[in-house]
């Protein structure tokens, strides 16, 4: 294979490398979408395409997924399943596409996380609309999906929550770092710790590797793995219960992974990392 094109874009290998180096995560799925999106990076690399009218499109295809996955049509809710994978694949491409052309833009970076927001706690209100349709879901079912909805939300806002109270009052008030605790603590789910999952070198101790099942089975992709074998089971028995559980294990999940982060949040996040902000590293 060539090392470059007459167009002067980077070859395959080249992209792969610059993702190597950019983005250090070992878990399968995201070593199979980077492997998959590197194709599309590099078609895209041929034409005028920004990377934030890829981010667009991504949102687009996003909601179209939650919109068919709400259906009471089992085929419509694959069908809506294969949308949001094509999303996820998006994802990864934008930010390829970015990196590769050297041009990068808080309104991408924005509606990059808008996107994150939307589809992982749009999934839960999706199935919990389609299984009202198929099966007249209840009350319940209504504040399992919803829970699970604003857990999603809750746990992408609380992981950011250092960087945000840093820049909106710390930067501004320095003394209020002083008085927060800098020592580790509980790790189980703290940033560093999910850093090391990605790049495969997580502690393997038994939390260690309770944490990183957590980790794993909340993420988006795998999310909609536990959410395709529902509607699988669903196409094959004609009955619901066992998306209807998923739905509960998903939602519960996702719980649990919020409280989790709040609570290594106050014992040792937001001083750890505000510390970690202020020294620069």
């Amino acid at each position: 294979m060539r090392d470059a094109d007459p167009t002067g874009v980077p070859s395959i290998a080249e992209l792969r490398a610059m993702t190597a180096s950019a983005k250090t995560d070992r878990r399968w799925w995201y070593v199979v979408f980077r492997r998959l999106s590197v194709y599309l990076t590099w078609a895209l690399l041929h034409t005028r395409v920004t990377p934030n009218q890829v981010t667009v499109v991504s949102l687009i295809v996003a909601l179209a997924g939650m919109v068919f996955l709400a259906q009471a049509s089992t085929t419509a809710a694959l069908v809506g399943i294969a949308f949001l994978v094509i999303y996820h694949l998006l994802d990864r491409v934008d930010g390829e596409l970015a990196r590769a052309r050297g041009i990068h833009s808080m309104i991408g970076i924005y509606l990059d996380n808008a996107g994150h927001f939307v589809s992982e706690s749009g999934v839960f209100l999706a199935v919990t609309f389609h299984l009202s349709q198929v099966a007249g879901a209840e009350s319940w079912l209504w504040l399992i999906g919803a829970g699970g909805a604003v857990a999603a939300s809750l746990t992408r806002m609380a992981k950011h929550a250092p960087f945000q109270l840093y820049a909106q009052y710390a930067l501004e008030r320095p003394s209020l770092i002083d008085g927060l605790p800098s020592g580790a603590a509980d790790r189980a789910f703290t940033r560093e710790s999910a850093k090391q999952e990605r790049t495969g070198s997580a502690d393997r101790s038994p939390l260690g590797l309770l944490r990183g099942m957590v980790l794993a089975w909340t993420s988006f992709p795998a999310t909609l793995l536990l959410f395709l074998a529902g509607l699988i089971m669903e196409a094959v028995t004609r009955e619901t219960d066992g998306l209807v559980v998923i739905l509960v294990a998903a939602a519960m999940l996702r719980l649990l992974t919020y409280m989790g982060v709040e609570i290594v949040n106050l014992r040792q996040n937001l001083g750890a990392e505000m510390h970690r902000l202020r020294r620069g590293g």
